[in-house]
């Protein structure tokens, strides 16, 4: 698509954003309710009026050029999946450790048997591009990887949000949670950031 095409407003569709921003506006409604009548195309409008500034700041957004920018344009999950794999390919040579299959099992339950494979494959592909992240002890538990994956993926996206293009941000904003992110990863994990949105962005 050209760069002079508008955004419509569709590509922020109510059920694409983290439910948290709307919770909180609606803090009498239970996640699961909100979540509902996020799928309510009926609602859409109504609930989008609910964030006049944001819906106004999207509605004049041009397309997109870059892939970090376009992922903002992908659902809350799918941008969460891209956090879990921003992770893995950090950890990646950790998680090539595990081999055996109680573990692996274990591991593909919590980040999903493509992400673990995805995430070694490309540890090795990409290895002189990775953050220096010194393997975990060869004791740690299976646990407490997805646990380290699980934060670093939150702080990746983190960062993520504050290196996209200024007019993305609100957008990629109300693709994350509203509150409790932790501070974001250091621009040393910025390969790792970019590598994973191109790939989203292929896959989308």
């Amino acid at each position: 698509m050209s760069g002079a095409h508008p955004v419509s407003i569709d590509i922020s569709a109510v059920g694409t954003l983290h439910p948290s921003h709307l919770q909180l506006l609606m803090p009498m409604l239970q996640r699961e309710t909100v979540e509902k009548l996020q799928n309510c195309s009926r609602l859409t409008a109504r609930l989008l009026n609910l964030l006049p500034q944001e819906k106004a700041d999207l509605a004049s957004l041009p397309f997109p050029t870059g892939s970090l920018e376009r992922l903002a344009l992908q659902s809350s999950a799918t941008v969460g999946q891209a956090g879990l794999r921003m992770a893995g390919l950090a950890y990646g040579r950790s998680l090539a450790r595990y081999v055996e299959a109680r573990d692996v099992a274990e591991l593909d339950a919590a980040l999903g048997a493509s992400t673990r494979l995805f995430s070694i494959r490309q540890a090795a592909r990409l290895a002189a591009s990775l953050p220096n992240i010194p393997p975990l002890p060869a004791d740690t538990s299976p646990q407490a990887l997805i646990a380290t994956i699980g934060d670093c993926a939150w702080q990746c996206l983190a960062r993520w949000r504050d290196i996209v293009e200024t007019p993305y941000r609100a957008l990629a904003s109300l693709k994350l949670p509203a509150v409790g992110l932790p501070s974001p990863a250091s621009a040393s994990f910025d390969p790792v950031i970019r590598a994973i949105a191109m790939d989203m962005d292929v896959d989308a």
